[in-house]
């Protein structure tokens, strides 16, 4: 747990079609340490993954909020961030072209 304040909070939609990501500047911070983690394990061919959590399941990186868009949503209590290449990604039938 940390005694920083921060907002990094994912909301998934009533309809569990969107996801709503509210960041300040810390939260920024906080989710591009983790991105830039994955990124040099995958410069690597490393293929890892990270957990952010909130305090709630026992993280600090996530910030809930029970008016998380004005009680159009969920917040979400974990976050998992995987690393994949691209030998990974074609495999495993995800299509990356851009539309």
């Amino acid at each position: 747990m940390s005694d920083e304040i921060h907002l990094l909070a994912f909301v998934v939609s009533e309809e569990n079609d969107q996801i709503f990501l509210h960041l300040d500047k810390d939260g920024i911070e906080i989710l591009m340490r983790s991105l830039e983690r994955r990124k040099k394990h995958l410069e690597k061919d490393e293929l890892e993954h990270e957990h952010l959590f909130s305090e709630e399941w026992g993280g600090w990186e996530l910030t809930v909020s029970d008016q998380a868009d004005k009680g159009k949503g969920r917040p979400i209590h974990h976050v998992k961030i995987y690393g994949r290449t691209d030998e990974w990604a074609d495999k495993n039938g995800f299509d990356r072209t851009l539309r």
